[in-house]
């Protein structure tokens, strides 16, 4: 080694993705969203209090079976999901959530896209992805609103794999 040449073991770390796509010195993050004011808020927590340069952050937003709900996830014309308008919205919010996170907090974004109930799906991402934390917003419905009507924050309160942040629906105020 020669005076002044920085030992391999002491190089600068890098941020490059491996090929197992995991950040040599970030974490990977996971954070639920919605179309929703509360889902906004803890977007924008995460992004001031959570996530650091070398982060990876998924973002996760379940579309709702078109089961009875009057919300219908595919196109009535081709039957195809990528002609919907639901899909075609979480496009445009994936595209400027992830701009706004690259902006602020300089964070590798990944959209993540689901159907199905909220907190299952949120759930099963958690186990599968294991990240350091998942992130959510709260409605604040109340305990007797959240019990009857269900809730996906309750869901994952319940079963998730891994460490839940909840922002509550105040937060902010």
């Amino acid at each position: 080694m020669t005076l002044g040449a920085i030992p391999e073991s002491r190089a600068p770390p890098e941020y490059e993705l491996e090929r197992e796509e995991k950040f040599v010195n970030g974490r990977l993050i996971l954070l639920a969203v919605d179309h929703g004011p509360n889902s906004r808020k803890a977007f924008n927590w995460a992004l001031k209090q959570f996530v650091t340069q070398a982060d990876e952050l998924h973002l996760l937003h379940v579309l709702p079976k078109s089961s009875g709900t009057g919300v219908s996830c595919t196109s009535p014309t081709s039957g195809s999901r990528s002609d919907s308008p639901v899909y075609e919205a979480t496009q445009v919010l994936f595209q400027k959530l992830a701009k706004e996170a690259y902006d602020i907090a300089r964070v590798r974004v990944v959209p993540v896209l689901r159907d199905g109930d909220a907190g299952k799906e949120i759930c099963a991402e958690a186990a599968r992805l294991q990240p350091v934390a998942v992130i959510m917003g709260s409605r604040g419905l109340g305990l007797m609103k959240s019990l009857l009507i269900g809730s996906a924050t309750e869901y994952c309160t319940h079963h998730c794999p891994v460490p839940l942040v909840i922002v509550p629906h105040n937060y902010g105020k």
